[in-house]
């Protein structure tokens, strides 16, 4: 009962902490530890009370103050926005809690809880797909080295979360059916740059393929790219239910050829 309560104001209890000055240890915030981490309530939390979505759209409302076209971008000069930034990543820690017990058994509350879960957290790794892009800087030295420490701890935070994730995915055939097509969606969305530019034929050891004339040297990088890593991590799930790439569960999603997606 305490934990439905705890979940049902989760947002206002993360919000006061979030833009206090107290120690997490100290907050009430950090009672989450106790809940989240025991196996049948986070269960029953992500069946019945949709407690993934709580804690991620929570965490989403923090990182609309760094939106820019859809993408996340930390400035060097945000220093009291990025402390409550920084406060806001210890909901991450509550869902690595959540998603610590991978289920037995899976009912048809449980997959609906947690897929509403995951479309949410695929809208964030969405945002973070190709953030701090850089471009090679010929002839002189930048002036301002960009922020790249936000971002960068960001995605260390949620490596945990991404690995709990692919894990319940594929614990379950029809969960991982539907979080694959999701990805194959949310990636289709947000292409590379230069994807659907003419390709130009490449030879190297008696092979030649086409490929895309993308530069590094001259257009921008990014080492952020977890939405591509989190298919991949999926498609490694796809053998143990006898899916694959162009099984016919996935016919009507994939708008993109693998070799676009290796691209």
């Amino acid at each position: 009962t305490f934990a439905i309560v705890f979940t049902k104001h989760y947002g206002t209890i993360m919000k006061d902490f979030i833009r206090d000055d107290h120690s997490h240890s100290v907050s009430i915030a950090a009672l989450a530890l106790q809940i989240y981490t025991v196996r049948t309530i986070a269960h029953y939390l992500i069946a019945k009370q949709d407690v993934l979505f709580v804690l991620l759209n929570t965490f989403w409302s923090e990182c609309g103050a760094f939106l820019k076209d859809n993408k996340l971008e930390f400035q060097r000069n945000e220093r009291s926005s990025g402390d409550t930034f920084k406060r806001a990543q210890f909901i991450i820690y509550d869902l690595h809690y959540l998603l610590s017990s991978v289920p037995d058994e899976w009912t048809p509350e449980l997959r609906k809880g947690f897929v509403d879960g995951l479309l949410l957290f695929l809208k964030l790794l969405s945002a973070m797909q190709g953030m701090d892009s850089v471009t090679r800087q010929v002839g002189q030295h930048m002036e301002y080295e960009p922020e790249w420490e936000t971002a960068f701890n960001l995605h260390i935070k949620l490596s945990s979360v991404i690995t709990s994730m692919i894990k319940w995915c594929g614990s379950d055939r029809t969960v991982l059916i539907k979080s694959y097509r999701a990805t194959l969606r949310k990636l289709h969305e947000s292409p590379c740059p230069g994807l659907n530019d003419p390709g130009v034929i490449r030879e190297i050891a008696d092979h030649s393929t086409t490929c895309i004339n993308y530069d590094v040297s001259e257009k921008p990088v990014s080492i952020h790219l977890p939405l591509s890593r989190f298919l991949a991590g999926l498609y490694l799930q796809l053998e143990k239910h006898n899916l694959h790439f162009y099984s016919s569960e996935f016919n009507s999603t994939a708008k993109q050829t693998t070799e676009q997606i290796i691209e």
